[in-house]
């Protein structure tokens, strides 16, 4: 969305839709004048990882990362992974990844936070979409 920010926003929540490939960063960001809720929305997802999650993590900003600096700077995971089925890609070494990950059209977003929260996602896209009130959360049982 034109002209939304993320930036010094709060992920209260984050949910992963594994079967539809799609992660979704709730979050909220409040000052003196306003509170605005956005999702960050991940779409056909191929590979995530996060650490860090805590309670109020505050975001500095999701920024592309280039795909060949991805892949070399996180091969070790990458190339772990492979032995679990992840990604669900078919891949020797990092050329064949790097070559599957654009047969696939992704691009990679580098999660980077002021506190809590840091990783990356590997996705088609990434769209903002505005909420008009916070998202209420899983059902507490």
């Amino acid at each position: 969305m034109e002209g939304r920010s993320i930036d010094g926003s709060t992920v209260y929540a984050i949910a992963v839709e594994c079967e539809h490939r799609r992660i979704v960063l709730f979050s909220e960001y409040h000052d003196e004048e306003r509170c605005e809720y956005t999702d960050v929305v991940f779409s056909d997802v191929v590979a995530h990882w996060f650490d860090h999650v805590l309670p109020g993590n505050v975001l500095f900003g999701i920024y592309d990362w280039d795909l060949d600096q991805l892949v070399q700077h996180e091969w070790e995971r990458f190339d772990a992974g492979r032995a679990r089925g992840w990604p669900p890609l078919e891949f020797a070494d990092q050329a064949e990844l790097l070559a599957a990950l654009r047969d696939e059209r992704c691009k990679a977003f580098n999660v980077d936070s002021s506190y809590g929260m840091t990783g990356w996602v590997v996705a088609r896209a990434m769209t903002l979409v505005p909420r008009e009130r916070r998202w209420p959360g899983l059902p507490v049982r």
